[in-house]
Parts: C-alpha cells; sequence; structure tokens
C-alpha cells in the first residue's frame, strides 16, 4: 500500500506541476485572438494571381501551419484559475475528489433514460472535447445523436453547459456563451468563478427548472478532465461521468499533457480508493462497459 501510494502522490505533484504550467502558459495570451479564413483565402487567392500573371512585387513569405485551426473568427482562450491551482491540495487529502463514479469512451454510452430514473434531474455539460471539438461551437458527430437524446429525456432547460472560458468574465459581454447556445440550443452558465471552485449560480439554475428541492445530489456532471469537472462535481456532491476526449485536433497541446497525467494519477490511485459514495451507483445506466475511457472509473477499494 505504500508504495503504490506514493507513486500516486508522485503523479499527483506532476498534475499539480502540470496544471500551473498550463494556468500560467495560458495567462500569459491575450484574452482573445482573431482568426479570419476569409483574409487567408483572399492572401493565396492573390499568390496564385501572381504566380499567373509574373508580378514583379515579392511574394510573402508563406506561414507554417502549426495545427488545426477551428473554421470561426473568434477564439476564446482561458485566463489564469486560480481555483483550479488551490484545489488540487483537496485531492492530496482526499484523493477520491478526483475519481470519477463512471469512465466512459463518450456520452453516447450513457442511458439518460436510466439516469433519469435514478434520481438525476439536470446534466452539467463541459462544452470541448465533451460536446465539440475544441473551440469548435457545433456538436460533434460523434455524440450528435446520444445530445439530441439527453435533451429528449431531460428537457433543453434542464441540460446546462459551463466552460472555464464561455460565460466567464474572459468572455467580453458574453458573446461566445451567447454563440453556443444558439448552435448548441441549450443554456450556457454565466458565472464568475471557474471549475472547480465553487459556483452557486448552478444550483440556482436547476432549482429554477426542476423544482425548489432539487440538491447538488441530483446533478449530473460530464466532463473530459478530472482536475475541472470531476473534482468539482465530486466537491459538490454530484453524480460525475468522465469521458475520453472526442478528437485530439485543436487541442492545446499543455492540456493535453495534464489530461494525461491526470489520466494516469486517476488510474494509480483507483486501485487504492474508491470514488465518492452516490445514490446514482446503484443503478446501471451505461450501456456496454463501463470503464472503457482514461479515468478508470474509481473501483478499487481502499487497502487497509
Amino acid at each position: 500500500m505504500r508504495g503504490g501510494a506514493n507513486v500516486a502522490f508522485f503523479w499527483l505533484l506532476l498534475v499539480i506541476l502540470g496544471s500551473c504550467v498550463l494556468s500560467f502558459s495560458l495567462s500569459t495570451l491575450p484574452s482573445r485572438f482573431h482568426y479570419h479564413t476569409e483574409q487567408r483565402q483572399q492572401q493565396q487567392q492573390q499568390q496564385q494571381q501572381q504566380l499567373q500573371f509574373g508580378s514583379s512585387s515579392p511574394r510573402p513569405r508563406p506561414r507554417r501551419h502549426l495545427g488545426h485551426s477551428p473554421p470561426t473568427c473568434l477564439i476564446m482562450v482561458q485566463s489564469l484559475n486560480f481555483q483550479g491551482i488551490l484545489a488540487v491540495g483537496q485531492v492530496l487529502r482526499n484523493p477520491s475528489l478526483m475519481l470519477p463514479h463512471i469512465s466512459i469512451k463518450h456520452i453516447g454510452l450513457l442511458d439518460f433514460e436510466l439516469l433519469r430514473q435514478a434520481g438525476i434531474k439536470g446534466i452539467v455539460f463541459d462544452k470541448d472535447n465533451t460536446l465539440t471539438a475544441p473551440y469548435i461551437d457545433s456538436i460533434h458527430p460523434q455524440v450528435a445523436a446520444a445530445f439530441e437524446n439527453s435533451k429528449r429525456v431531460f428537457g433543453a432547460k434542464r441540460l446546462l453547459i459551463i466552460s472555464n472560458s464561455a460565460g466567464t468574465l474572459d468572455d467580453t459581454n458574453y458573446e461566445a456563451a451567447t454563440r453556443i447556445e444558439a448552435e448548441l440550443g441549450v443554456p450556457v452558465l454565466r458565472h464568475s468563478i471557474k471549475k472547480p471552485g465553487a459556483i452557486p449560480e448552478v444550483l440556482e439554475h436547476f432549482k429554477r427548472e426542476c423544482g425548489p428541492e432539487t440538491t447538488y445530489e441530483n446533478l449530473c456532471i460530464i466532463g473530459d478532465r478530472l482536475l475541472t469537472d470531476v473534482m468539482w462535481g465530486n466537491f459538490a456532491g454530484m453524480f460525475t461521468v468522465h469521458t475520453q476526449i472526442l478528437t485530439p485536433m485543436g487541442d492545446n497541446k499543455v492540456a493535453a499533457i495534464v489530461r494525461r497525467l491526470e489520466n494516469v494519477a486517476c488510474r494509480i490511485l483507483s486501485r487504492h480508493w474508491t470514488a465518492m459514495p452516490h445514490p446514482a451507483l446503484a443503478s446501471r445506466v451505461v450501456f456496454g462497459e463501463a470503464g472503457e475511457g482514461e479515468g478508470g472509473g474509481g473501483e478499487a477499494k481502499k487497502e487497509a
């Protein structure tokens, strides 16, 4: 037990370091930047015309393509997440906070009807790599049918998207949140505190939509990040579902590294600790085998 715990805490320290690096790297970027696809196409057309007609003007030096860029004119970049850095200390004291109740490949493996019958009244979704590709507003084809099914079972107003960029103070005039709502057809929470910090607006929203008796125990959080989505849900007492990423295209490279560290730490921790207790654990809410995702599900029991 001691050796396994030492390895687990070593990985947790790596995750902490990675989270700090991620927060610092993102905070040094401007809060917004523009990527105009039309302008890029015009430049390419001008270069072709210069080649065709033998223009003597110097051709601009082509820029190297550094990776996938989304076909949208506005991309939100997250700023420093102090809540995420401070909350990691809670995991060192209680590693179960990092373990999801269920770990799956994507939301298409969830039976939303059985989830509702298990006492869940509302669903909280992370956006990037849970519903959409990173920095893309439209639903990813792999989960489109499942997302529509969740709307049918719960109703669009009982679904809520919570992002650490769109809908936060980083989102000027909440333009990104408004755009996502129009595209996906579900509300995006406006909030000032980022996951995994306490976000009182969440319960206020579901009390209005699901009834005043609604508690965090009646909510389910679904996301791809263990130190934000899963940890925040476990802090509050929600049913937590961890998913794998939908696509690596467009993903922040540092975030991808931190996510891998999180997943490795979760697999190690799940050998010695269980996930936080929740009534919905007694119900079978997954199609096929649970634990297909990278997180491991936290099914192992803590050793004495």
